[in-house]
C-alpha cells in the first residue's frame, strides 16, 4: 500500500512516515523543506520516495496522488503569529493546499484521507473536558484557515464518497521538535531552557493548563486510523485526556532534569487560552486508542533524546 504523508519532514510528519516505513507501507513525502528538514528522514531515506514541493502547485500534487492508494495531510502554515501578519499567505496554504488535495484525491478515488486539523478550531473553551462537538469558535486566521480545509473535507466526503477522518491535535511534543523555532511547544522550549541553564519563562502565574500527548501517541493514533475500519467522515481529538498546568509542567523539569534554571513569571499574553484539554473517548470507543506516555513518562524519554543530541 502507497501512503502520502504531506509534509512529512516536519515534527509530526517525520514521525509518522517514519513508522509508517517501519510498519511495512510504501511511503511517499511531500515536503517544501520550508519549516521541515530532510535530516529528519534521513535514516528511511532509502526506503521513503522524497518529493520536494508545495502543495498549493495542484499539477505537482495530481502527479503524487495519482500512485498512491492513501494520504496522510500534515503540510501546513503552524504560526498563529504569521497567520495574524499574513492572513492570505495562511489561506493559501491552509485552505488552497487542502484543496489540491482533496480535489486530487477525489479524481483518484484515494481510499483514505486523514487530515491533520487543530484543536485551535474549537476557541476559548466552552466547557471542559473538550469532545468533538465543542463550538467551533477559532480566534485566529490559523485556526479559522484550518476549520476551513475541515468544512472543505467534510463537503468532498459527503458529494464525493472520500473516506476521511479529522484528527485535531492538542498540544504534541517529542522528537523532532526544533526548541529553538518559536514555534515549537512549550514542553520542548522548557527542556532546552532546563538543560542549558536558562531562566525558564512562564507568561502568566502558571495555572493555566494544557492536554501534552507525546508524538507516538499520537503516531499510533495516525496508523490505527488508516488499518481500521472508520465511518465516511469523522472527527477525533489527538490528545492525552489529561490536564496538566504549566507551572507544575515546568517544576517536574526542572526536578527530571536537575537543573538550577529558575522559573521567571512573565505578563499573561494577550488571546491565549487559559485552560484546554481533551476529552478522548471517540477515539478510544472507535479505535481502542490508549495513550501509552503519561507526562512523566513522555519527559524521561525526551529529555534522553536530547540529551543524546
Amino acid at each position: 500500500m502507497d501512503i502520502l504523508v504531506t509534509g512529512g519532514c516536519g515534527f509530526i510528519g517525520s514521525n509518522l512516515a517514519c513508522a509508517l516505513v517501519e510498519k511495512g507501507y510504501n511511503v511517499h513525502v511531500l515536503d517544501n523543506l520550508s519549516n521541515g528538514k530532510l535530516e529528519n528522514i534521513k535514516e528511511y531515506l532509502g526506503n521513503i520516495i522524497f518529493w520536494r514541493g508545495d502543495v498549493t502547485d495542484k499539477n505537482y500534487v495530481d502527479n503524487i496522488i495519482s500512485r498512491v492508494d492513501a494520504v496522510y495531510h500534515l503540510a501546513a502554515q503552524v504560526s498563529v503569529a504569521a497567520s495574524i501578519k499574513e492572513p492570505v499567505k495562511d489561506a493559501a496554504v491552509n485552505i488552497g493546499g487542502t484543496l489540491n488535495i482533496l480535489q486530487a484525491a477525489s479524481t483518484y478515488r484515494i481510499k483514505k484521507i486523514i487530515y491533520y486539523s487543530s484543536a485551535a478550531v474549537y476557541g476559548e473553551p466552552v466547557y471542559l473536558p473538550i469532545d468533538e462537538k465543542h463550538p467551533k469558535n477559532p480566534l485566529s486566521p490559523y485556526g479559522l484557515s484550518k476549520l476551513t480545509g475541515e468544512k472543505y473535507a467534510e463537503f468532498y466526503s459527503k458529494f464525493y464518497g472520500l473516506n476521511i477522518v479529522i484528527i485535531r491535535p492538542f498540544n504534541v511534543y517529542g522528537p523532532k521538535q526544533d526548541p529553538r523555532n518559536p514555534y515549537t511547544g512549550v514542553i520542548s522550549t522548557f527542556l532546552d531552557k532546563a538543560l542549558r541553564g536558562e531562566s525558564i519563562p512562564i507568561y502568566g502565574d502558571g495555572s493555566q493548563s494544557r492536554d501534552f500527548i507525546y508524538v507516538d501517541d499520537l503516531v499510533d493514533l495516525s496508523i490505527k486510523i488508516l488499518s481500521k475500519n472508520t465511518p465516511q467522515f469523522i472527527a477525533l481529538n489527538g490528545a492525552c485526556g489529561e490536564r496538566t498546568t504549566i507551572k507544575s509542567l515546568a517544576e517536574r523539569i526542572k526536578e527530571l532534569t536537575g537543573s538550577n534554571s529558575k522559573i521567571i513569571f512573565l505578563p499573561r499574553r494577550e488571546g491565549e487560552i487559559y485552560e484546554s484539554y481533551a476529552d478522548i473517548s471517540v477515539a478510544k470507543q472507535l479505535l481502542d486508542f490508549k495513550p501509552v506516555y503519561k507526562i512523566d513518562d513522555g519527559l524521561k524519554k525526551l529529555i534522553e533524546y536530547f540529551k543524546r543530541g
